[in-house]
């Protein structure tokens, strides 16, 4: 009886290791190479592609609170991660436009909260009284907050303000300059 069960157990061991063996050669033949059994890759090309896009974003009072433009729009990995050309973000206050603001190109994450502009940042106030130029900016769009730690240049009327990062509320027009900070004022006769 042990005799029987012991024979039962070794054939179906046997058949199991010959059925693998079958379907691997099975692939083998298939393919012409052998087969690969890893995980797919994530597709590098976009699961979304918007042309001339323009998007508007309200706040809690249904106002306008800013719009953004981009040139194209990629968008991976389920929205996570969206790449712009040519953004261009214009703010809002009390219904009107207050701060516009373009680069080459850029990324949104965290559903619209983070946007990080790079290449030839320029942000312009409604008056263009006010520029300000960077390599790099991070926007939080929901805060009206922009940040950075690279070179800026502030040009004005009363003069041209060099510093080393900036963080800046677009909303109460409140600037902190971060360090290494050098300025040229225009003095009026």
């Amino acid at each position: 009886m042990k005799l029987l069960r012991r024979k039962q157990k070794h054939f179906i061991t046997s058949s199991i290791a010959l059925v693998l063996l079958l379907v691997f050669l099975w692939l083998y033949s298939d393919t012409g190479s052998t087969p690969s059994f890893s995980k797919k890759t994530a597709p590098s090309d976009p699961e979304v592609f918007m042309s001339n896009m323009h998007s508007l974003r309200f706040n809690e009072q249904g106002e306008l609170a800013h719009t953004l433009k981009a040139e194209t729009v990629k968008s991976y990995s389920n929205g996570r991660r969206s790449n712009l050309q040519q953004p261009i973000i214009d703010f809002y206050k009390d219904q009107q436009p207050s701060w516009r603001i373009t680069a080459d190109s850029g990324i949104v994450r965290k559903k619209g909260a983070k946007v990080d502009l790079k290449n030839h940042v320029v942000v312009v106030n409604n008056d263009h009284s006010y520029q300000l130029t960077t390599s790099a900016l991070t926007l939080y769009p929901k805060k009206n907050i922009a940040d950075n730690n690279q070179a800026v240049t502030i040009t004005s009327p009363q003069g041209t303000t060099n510093a080393t990062g900036i963080k800046a509320d677009l909303t109460q027009e409140h600037t902190i300059l971060k360090k290494r900070v050098t300025g040229h004022y225009h003095a009026t006769p």
